[in-house]
């Protein structure tokens, strides 16, 4: 579910940047400013960067969840509950850029694995 809301935080970041240049204001100030967005996603935390990813995926994942964390003090907490670098917990995060669909796998302890697939449109 993290990387739901990571997605949807970006979707809404870009919506607001946006309508801020449509209202007049330059692409840096839209972009750059997290004080004109309520959740601001720095550069190096955007969906565009994270999708392109395709090594040590689950470091760069835990990565960016702290990044928009330190910017956004009110999910303190939340993008982080989940550790994607957890190599006893997750045996793959398998990242397909293209159709941004991720299959997890996950390891229970009690031995048992479980996966499912997430499309984000």
């Amino acid at each position: 579910m993290t990387l739901l809301f990571v997605k949807r935080l970006n979707d809404t970041f870009e919506e607001n940047a946006e309508k801020l240049i449509k209202g007049g204001k330059s692409e840096k100030e839209a972009y750059e400013n997290k004080n004109r967005h309520y959740f601001f996603i720095p550069k190096e935390a955007r969906w565009s960067v994270l999708s392109k990813v395709s090594e040590n995926i689950g470091e760069r994942i835990d990565h960016v969840c702290r990044i928009i964390q330190r910017e956004t003090p009110d999910l303190d907490g939340v993008l982080t509950n989940t550790k994607y670098n957890d190599k006893r917990k997750y045996l793959m995060v398998l990242f397909h850029c293209q159709a941004q669909t991720f299959l997890f796998l996950q390891v229970s302890s009690s031995g048992m694995v479980s996966h499912g697939w997430i499309a984000l449109l």
